[in-house]
């Protein structure tokens, strides 16, 4: 897991060239992920979709404006997925996406 170097740039103009704004966003983002993360894993065993596809949305968002590669990759793909009404690997893809949020929280030891 990465960020986007163009993206970290942008933020630290906004910090006075500090990636503190960066860390942050990170801590808040690890904290509301993994609270959606328990939503959508609830909603999976309920087969309620809709709401697994609003949280994956909510998550695909938040990790391409942070510029996290290749999370927004693979979050964006599974969106589209759910979209399409395909929900074979939901509980994997739940899995994996938990795992990247886990990632992105050590990201801010990098910073």
């Amino acid at each position: 897991m990465k960020i986007n170097e163009k993206k970290l740039n942008e933020l630290k103009d906004l910090s006075d060239g500090t990636t503190e704004l960066m860390k942050d966003l990170l801590v808040k983002f690890y904290e509301n992920s993994i609270k959606l993360l328990d939503t959508a894993d609830e909603s999976a065993k309920v087969e309620d979709y809709k709401k697994v596809e609003y949280v994956v949305h909510t998550l695909k968002g938040s990790a391409l404006s942070l510029g996290l590669e290749p999370m927004g990759e693979f979050v964006t793909s599974f969106n589209a997925t759910l979209k399409e009404g395909i929900y074979d690997n939901v509980a994997g893809n739940l899995a994996k996406l938990r795992e990247n949020v886990i990632e992105s929280k050590a990201l801010m030891d990098t910073l």
